[in-house]
């Protein structure tokens, strides 16, 4: 077809119009076949020129009005790959929507998986911390309870030590407690028996216990009892009836043959104290330990031993 084309354009460039015309009748069949409407609307707009310039209007009008359908036809061609273009863009956005949608539900699955994995190892740190705390914590109340079972052994010792110094005051004159301050050896032997009451009357532990019921089983003064109290303990009455009673609770949390069925209400009862957060506060304050903390190791001790 360019052939043809070249040759038509030649031929009307040297005017040799017979011979233009039977080229363009070609260059209409092959256009025609080809479908090559903007070929056939060129040579149908040249032939209604050259038959207008030939004042043979008829063809002219003819060939024009072809040139218009083969126009029209263009046009329409246009508008169609106009719309085909648009849909196509209109599918490609949309795929590339969908494809940046999806991106972004990866980004955020990938930033969820990060931020879930953060967790994970946050947990994992604070839960070691908190087990690490924990063991921490248990040593040091299983030191703390085998520190109070050692010093109620200690304990224990001194106490059959102050049973026979008192064992040896027997049969010896009594100091005379009056007006002048006691001697020291009497100050001694009534402290001495004021440990043994503590440590062998059960009547210590009855919520009533006072100071002139302390002074009536030594035998003494309650004044003299008081003085020597603070003098060789540092501390006053009250204050040491709440350090024996808390001994002796400790030593009953340890004895589940006979004190094993007892709660902590039940145990600070035994000894004589009514209220358990007198109790609790008094057993931290001798001990270091909470009263549940004590009587689980305790019962753990014994399991063991067992």
């Amino acid at each position: 077809m360019i052939n043809y084309q070249m040759r038509y354009a030649i031929l009307l460039e040297k005017e040799l119009y017979p011979k233009a015309l039977a080229t363009a009748d070609s260059l209409i069949c092959i256009a025609s076949r080809n479908g090559h409407h903007i070929g056939l609307a060129g040579i149908y707009q040249d032939l209604s020129d050259y038959y207008k310039s030939e004042g043979k209007q008829q063809d002219a009008d003819k060939y024009e009005l072809l040139f218009h359908r083969e126009k029209d036809i263009i046009v329409n061609q246009s508008n169609l790959r106009d719309i085909e273009k648009t849909k196509f863009l209109f599918e490609i956005d949309n795929l590339n929507q969908k494809a940046r949608e999806q991106a972004h539900r990866e980004r955020i699955k990938t930033y969820m998986m990060y931020g879930t994995a953060v967790v994970v190892v946050l947990l994992v740190c604070m839960l070691i911390l908190v087990v690490r705390k924990y063991r921490q914590t248990q040593e040091k109340n299983r030191q703390l309870y085998l520190k109070n079972t050692d010093l109620l052994k200690a304990h224990e010792e001194e106490v059959r030590r102050w049973e026979l110094a008192v064992a040896d005051n027997v049969g010896k004159p009594k100091a005379k407690y009056e007006k002048n301050p006691m001697d020291e050896n009497g100050k001694q032997d009534l402290m001495h028996r004021v440990f043994l009451v503590m440590e062998k009357s059960e009547d210590v532990f009855k919520p009533n216990f006072t100071l002139d019921r302390l002074a009536e089983l030594v035998d003494a003064n309650p004044t003299y009892v008081s003085y020597v109290i603070n003098e060789k303990r540092q501390c006053n009455f009250n204050v040491l009836l709440n350090e024996y009673r808390i001994k002796e609770a400790c030593r009953r949390m340890s004895d589940a043959e006979h004190y094993g069925h007892l709660s902590i209400e039940g145990i600070a009862a035994s000894v004589g104290i009514k209220s358990r957060t007198n109790f609790s506060t008094n057993f931290k304050k001798y001990t270091g330990l909470t009263p549940s903390e004590y009587q689980r190791m305790a019962r753990e001790n014994s399991r063991k031993q067992d």
